[in-house]
């Protein structure tokens, strides 16, 4: 979790362009990044930061799961519509507090790609 939810405290925010770096070039190809959040402004500067490194692409669409089926898909702003971990599973207690609450959960998830 990122506490650091108001704008003037960017700055100290988890992922970073030092951090998108470390992932892209610590990563293999195919390896995939999940960011989330309640706060849309957290996850939408962690994008943006991510998205910025070549080597990381915002993943959107549907994913098939390993048998196949369509495990997850995003909306039309590229959001996922559930947890990439499936079957409901919930992880932490803010997401739980979001859940009960009825409180939108913002995702996204970048891939590794081979830099062109």
């Amino acid at each position: 979790p990122d506490p650091w939810t108001a704008a003037k405290h960017k700055r100290r925010r988890t992922v970073s362009a030092e951090v998108a770096h470390a992932l892209s070039q610590g990563l293999d190809d195919g390896a995939r990044v999940y960011v989330c959040s309640d706060v849309p402004a957290v996850v939408a500067d962690a994008a943006q930061e991510l998205g910025a490194t070549p080597s990381l692409s915002w993943w959107r669409g549907k994913c098939a799961g390993e048998d196949g089926r369509v495990a997850i898909s995003t909306d039309e702003d590229g959001w996922l519509l559930a947890s990439p971990f499936g079957g409901g599973v919930v992880f932490s207690e803010r997401d739980r507090v979001c859940e009960h609450l009825w409180r939108r959960v913002f995702r996204v998830m970048f891939v590794r790609r081979e830099a062109s």
